[in-house]
C-alpha cells in the first residue's frame, strides 16, 4: 500500500568508481524484495554514465527518461529510470 522510497548514498569525490554501490546493491535487494516491495528503481542523472551501467548490470530495465526530475547546477535536469521487479 503506497510508496516507500528509500535513496542510497551519493559518495564523496575520490570514493566513485570504486564498486562500492554494486558491492551491495544484491543485498538491499534482496533485504527490501523479502520484505515484501514488489518493484526497485534506480534513477541517475542522464549523462551519469557510470550509475546507468551499475543498474544496467544489475538487471536493472531501462524504462525512459524524467524530464527535469532533479535540480541541480542551477538547472532543471533530466534523469534515467531504472527498474527491477520481484522475480526478476
Amino acid at each position: 500500500t503506497g510508496v516507500q522510497t528509500c535513496a542510497l548514498p551519493i559518495l564523496k569525490d575520490g570514493e566513485t568508481g570504486k564498486g562500492y554501490i554494486s558491492e551491495i546493491l544484491p543485498y538491499v535487494e534482496k533485504i527490501f524484495f523479502a520484505a515484501g516491495l514488489h518493484r526497485l528503481v534506480i534513477e541517475c542523472e542522464t549523462d551519469n554514465i557510470a550509475s546507468a551501467a551499475v543498474a544496467e548490470r544489475n538487471g536493472y530495465v531501462f524504462e525512459g527518461i524524467a524530464a527535469g526530475k532533479v535540480f541541480g547546477y542551477g538547472r532543471y535536469r533530466d534523469c534515467k529510470v531504472y527498474a527491477k521487479v520481484s522475480g526478476d
